[in-house]
């Protein structure tokens, strides 16, 4: 299956007139799922964000719009019997740099890895 969503938010602080921070006008998502073989199953996921104003540092504070970024993920997993599953995903596939907030760092490329059971 393929699932696709924009989303336009236009905010306004109601006091100062101002945008509401950390919210970006535009956001893009498109996923992508293929099941194969009946038991292995592959999903992509695209996410797009646009720019966004935050709070700067110094007092008072002033506004500074963030880059807009994107990030790529991956996931995989494989039913081996009934009550086993081996799985992994990878997030940032392409290791974006980016900031949600002003200052804080966010993960690079990571990866993850794992066996479910269930009985």
């Amino acid at each position: 299956f393929l699932a696709v969503a924009y989303t336009f938010t236009d905010t306004e602080d109601k006091v100062t007139g101002l945008k509401l921070i950390r919210r970006p006008d535009h956001k893009f998502s498109a996923n992508a799922n293929y099941i194969f073989l009946e038991d292995g199953n592959i999903n992509l996921e695209f996410i797009y964000f646009g720019t966004r104003e935050v709070n700067g540092f110094g007092w008072p504070a002033s506004r500074v719009e963030l880059d807009s970024y994107y990030l790529v993920n991956a996931r995989a997993s494989w039913q081996l019997n009934e009550n086993f599953q081996i799985f992994g995903r990878v997030k940032n596939l392409f290791d974006e740099e980016y900031e949600e907030i002003l200052g804080y760092g966010t993960p690079g490329i990571n990866a993850y890895a794992g066996v479910k059971s269930t009985f």
